[in-house]
């Protein structure tokens, strides 16, 4: 499957088409109900639809869908690994990159629309990563939390920013840390997360650990949680560009 220029469909559209080929759940990133409440209104929906997908031929006249699309489908349905995106970057996009031993496909919506585009099936997380805006790493350094005491703190603080800071000293961070982690999580004003899931006796199973990022004013920053050997959750704020946050993704895709 070489990539391909992108098929764009409406909701309801690529809903019919999942449907019609009996792929089971959508994956969360690119589910959507069906239309149409009575059977007749659900079967005046599939008609349009299907007459839609034909005049684009995508299904033909005895209803078969084109190969290449069906292909698309399948493998966003069942991958080996996949990555499920979500980007709040003026408007939200919900993203889904699916791939097996050798190919991968990326399917997105954004409430009105999904787009699917088959991709090369190296460099995933350099491709999911490359939704993200361009924006340069932002100031800080990275600075690591206990999850408990960053939880209470947050309890405490609410949205007081200066008694954030104070909260977390008294949780046990330094000085310099509460500080940093203050400034890096002030004026947030785009924001997503990455989540890798692999599939295991053929279902997929998420990894325990998502990967946040935000931009600021400053620039780019990314979080992530990871279980220490004691079994202390610690939570690591960084200044991040597209390269490190990819290879934090990689890593997660590596399953490590």
């Amino acid at each position: 499957m070489a990539p391909s220029p992108d098929q764009v469909l409406s909701t309801s559209d690529f809903q019919v088409l999942w449907e019609r080929q009996r792929l089971g759940m959508m994956p969360s990133p690119l589910r959507v109900a069906p239309e149409g409440f009575t059977q007749a209104e659900r079967h005046a929906v599939v008609e349009r639809a299907l007459s839609t997908l034909q005049r684009h031929e995508l299904v033909d006249r005895r209803g078969q869908v084109d190969r290449h699309v069906a292909d698309l489908l399948r493998l966003l349905a069942r991958p080996a690994q996949a990555i499920d995106a979500r980007l709040d970057i003026g408007r939200e996009y919900k993203v889904w990159v699916a791939a097996d031993a050798s190919h991968a496909a990326l399917g997105w919506q954004d409430g009105e629309t999904v787009t699917l585009r088959s991709i090369a099936a190296t460099g995933l997380a350099e491709r999911a990563v490359s939704l993200l805006p361009q924006t340069e790493a932002g100031y800080g350094r990275s600075v690591s939390v206990r999850a408990h005491t960053l939880g209470k703190a947050v309890e405490y603080a609410g949205n007081d920013l200066r008694q954030l800071e104070i909260e977390l000293r008294r949780g046990g961070a330094a000085q310099s840390d509460a500080h940093h982690w203050v400034a890096m999580t002030t004026d947030i004003r785009q924001r997503g997360q990455f989540r890798v899931l692999v599939s295991e006796r053929g279902k997929l199973t998420p990894r325990p650990h998502v990967l946040n990022w935000w931009t600021t004013g400053s620039g780019l920053y990314l979080a992530q949680n990871r279980t220490a050997s004691d079994g202390q959750v610690w939570r690591t704020v960084a200044p991040a560009d597209h390269g490190r946050l990819t290879g934090q993704l990689d890593r997660l895709l590596r399953g490590r």
